[in-house]
């Protein structure tokens, strides 16, 4: 006969487990992730139906110092003194197996208390929270033996780094309070939490700017794209557009009376662009190029630790990365999802390593850093209620999977009410628990918030319950004021910021004081001796060897277009090339050598000009010095000068046994002696530029500097009549502070290049 078919079990909770067949691990009093569906009361019912045995308590902690612990088990023994059935567990005390060290207190500091203005406002209450966070971080810093922290490397006790503290927040609330406190304090810090990085204002300037590409009529987005580092655009250059053109629509054209480089228009322009092409960009690249076009990276520098804000950059950009290869979605769908990642009170976590050498204080939300130990934990943002309130439309879901809805007070289903008080009771206690794993992630040291509103019940915010704590157990709390010894140390706490009463006068002042600190590096680092000679003379223009006036070639009927080179115009440039090939002793080729060169610049029509232009350097007497003696021609030549380099290419430099000559042609087509000596006025300070250059390069000192007029009939000579006070010149033309950054000096006196 058949064997009769056991029934299965109705639910798990009537399943047969063998002994030994089933084993579970967990501590009840760490469950603080209902919003990821965990469930502390399925964990209570299965201990409860499979711990025939009993459970087997864990109870040594090998984290924490045993003064903290003895301050944990005294407040949370009196906060969960019984088990509510599927709801919260009794309180096991915890057994410490670490000692403190035996010349510090290592007893957990309480500070803050009952705020003396029942009717104080949150943020003010907050303010002041976050002024003592600032101060106990800043004692840390300035007296590290006060805080000793075990190092497990060394084995031994050592004065505490910045690097030691985290600051731990159970919401994003209190963030823009503390942040403040931090840097009005000169406190280095860094946010190791995912989440906190979209509070951040670099994060916030780039969703914006994705925001108005993605939806151009969001005037507020756009606005706050053209006003973040990310575009510059002031409030006057705001101003001026739309009173030029009403609207920010990021279609239009450039409006009427502004110019295409007003920083508006720039901006408008480059968003347009994005916009364009939106639908077959991804997240990540559009972030990619918004990053990349605007000097996100860059802009970082105007933040005392530019290190963290490329950090916040990176995760930022690997967040739209991880979400386009999961499919998320397109650019609306991203900023979708980032805006939930950015919503207060948002606990979705994403840790961020820190750099290996970033000494600062962290700040983790208290779900970040489960799992996580610190030797200084301060525990902030406590002025909270430990159950919100809802409001608004409200959808809670029950058991039996039905959703329970509120679309406002008068319109619900018949189980909201109920399930929402059900819901809010489950927060509380998650948050009590909560608290207790804050508390718990401390090794050495502890400080825990106790700013509240003066009268307020005991239980009304957890800031109040550990300041009631202390007040009622002052032996297991360390003595700490945090003006006192914010007073010891000199330090104030940081005034609110007021308005300016002139903002005119700010912006004048604030670009005098950018206009005085980019000084130093808009000087050029490098400066030809033509443009020392510009310098000091306009009338030299930048093609400064205009040769005599022809009539421009045409091609079929059009001028051709010549392009501009060191020489200057095309003929200067043909008799630069010939006179730098030709050879001096014999001339019989120079016919084809001209054409060849006349052909190169697209001039056929005019070598006999050429030509008759280099003949007649040709016969100078420089010319027949240079036959005599070693010369070089086409040099350049670079050496500094103070902290500019000056460069340029001589035409022809002839070494003789009395030093050195510099001899440069001229094509201008100048032939009266008025005409000559005011080109020699004008182009001695570039002459006396390459002998500068030459005299530090060489060694070798120059005795003469002398100008070449090529004519189409005779060659016409002229020296710099005072050589020594032309080079002096040079030396006042290009003094200055350095350019670029003005911790790297420029070149040293005496290495300049020659070849």
């Amino acid at each position: 006969a058949a064997e009769p078919v056991a029934e299965p079990p109705g639910s798990w909770q009537d399943l047969a487990i063998g002994p030994g067949r089933l084993f579970f691990v967990g501590d009840p009093k760490q469950s603080i992730y209902r919003f990821r569906r965990a469930d502390i009361g399925l964990f209570l019912a299965a201990r409860d139906s499979f711990g025939t045995a009993g459970p087997v308590g864990l109870r040594t902690n090998f984290r924490t110092v045993a003064p903290i612990i003895d301050w944990v088990n005294a407040l949370f023994a009196r906060a969960m003194p019984d088990e509510l059935p599927g709801a919260q567990p009794k309180y096991e005390p915890l057994d410490a197996s670490r000692a403190a060290d035996s010349g510090a207190d290592h007893r957990p500091i309480v500070f803050g208390g009952e705020h003396p203005d029942p009717k104080v406002r949150a943020g003010e209450l907050r303010e002041a929270e976050a002024a003592d966070v600032a101060a106990i971080v800043a004692d840390v810093i300035a007296e590290p033996d006060r805080w000793p922290v075990f190092d497990d490397r060394q084995q031994q006790w050592r004065p505490a780094r910045p690097s030691d503290i985290a600051i731990l927040i159970p919401t994003r609330t209190s963030l823009p309070f503390l942040r403040a406190a931090l840097d009005g304090g000169t406190i280095p810090y860094r946010l190791a939490t995912g989440t906190l990085v979209y509070d951040t204002q670099e994060v916030r300037d780039l969703l914006a700017v994705l925001r108005a590409v993605d939806d151009p009529n969001d005037t507020l987005s756009v606005v706050a794209a053209l006003r973040s580092p990310l575009y510059g655009c002031s409030d006057v250059d705001l101003f001026t557009y739309h009173r030029a053109r009403p609207g920010w629509d990021l279609r239009a054209g450039v409006p009427d009376g502004l110019a295409e480089d007003h920083p508006v228009v720039r901006a408008m322009a480059h968003l347009r662009a994005l916009w364009l092409d939106r639908w077959w960009v991804g997240p990540a690249e559009m972030l990619q190029r918004v990053v990349r076009a605007r000097r996100a990276f860059l802009l970082g520098y105007g933040d005392p630790r530019p290190a963290e804000v490329w950090r916040r950059l990176r995760f930022l950009l690997d967040q739209a990365r991880a979400f386009e290869e999961s499919n998320g979605g397109d650019l609306r769908a991203f900023l979708e999802w980032a805006s939930l990642q950015s919503a207060d009170g948002a606990r979705v976590h994403e840790p961020l390593l820190p750099e290996t050498d970033d000494a600062a204080a962290q700040i983790l939300t208290v779900h970040g850093s489960k799992g996580l130990e610190f030797p200084i934990v301060i525990l902030a943002g406590l002025t909270t209620r430990p159950a919100p309130r809802r409001h608004g439309v409200s959808v809670l879901w029950g058991t039996d999977g039905r959703p329970e809805v509120k679309l406002r007070a008068d319109i619900t289903t018949a189980q909201h009410q109920p399930r929402a008080d059900l819901e809010e009771e489950m927060d509380a206690h998650e948050k009590l628990r909560l608290l207790y794993v804050a508390a718990t992630r401390a090794r050495d040291h502890l400080a825990v918030s106790g700013h509240h509103r003066a009268g307020r019940p005991d239980d009304d915010t957890f800031a109040s319950r550990c300041a009631s704590f202390r007040d009622q157990h002052p032996a297991l709390n360390r003595p700490f004021d945090v003006v006192a010894v914010a007073a010891a140390a000199g330090d104030e706490r940081p005034p609110a910021l007021a308005p300016s009463h002139d903002p005119i006068a700010s912006r004048t002042r604030w670009i005098a004081e950018r206009a005085a600190l980019l000084a130093p590096f808009e000087r050029q680092a490098t400066l030809s001796a033509t443009a020392i000679a510009r310098s000091a003379d306009a009338s030299i223009a930048d093609t400064d060897d205009d040769t005599v006036a022809v009539e421009p070639p045409t091609i079929g009927g059009r001028p051709v277009v010549r392009r501009r080179g060191r020489a200057g115009s095309a003929v200067g440039r043909a008799v630069h090339a010939t006179l730098e090939f030709v050879d001096f002793d014999a001339t019989d080729g120079l016919g084809d050598l001209v054409r060849r060169q006349c052909d190169l610049e697209a001039i056929p029509e005019l070598v006999g000009t050429v030509e008759a232009l280099v003949r007649s350097a040709l016969a100078s007497d420089a010319v027949a010095l240079a036959r005599r003696h070693r010369a070089h021609r086409e040099l350049y030549v670079a050496a500094p000068v103070g902290t500019t380099m000056i460069e340029g290419y001589v035409d022809l430099l002839i070494v003789t046994p009395d030093g050195l000559m510099i001899v440069d042609y001229k094509t201008d087509g100048a032939t009266s002696p008025a005409e000559i000596d005011a080109k020699v006025a004008a182009y001695e300070l570039q002459g006396a530029a390459y002998a500068v250059a030459l005299e530090m390069s060489t060694g070798l000192a120059v005795i003469d500097c002398r100008f070449v007029f090529c004519t189409t009939t005779r060659p016409v000579e002229r020296s710099v009549t005072d050589l020594a006070a032309a080079k002096q010149r040079v030396h006042d033309t290009v003094a200055g502070p350095p350019p670029g950054r003005p911790d790297r000096p420029g070149p040293a006196e005496g290495q300049g290049v020659l070849f």
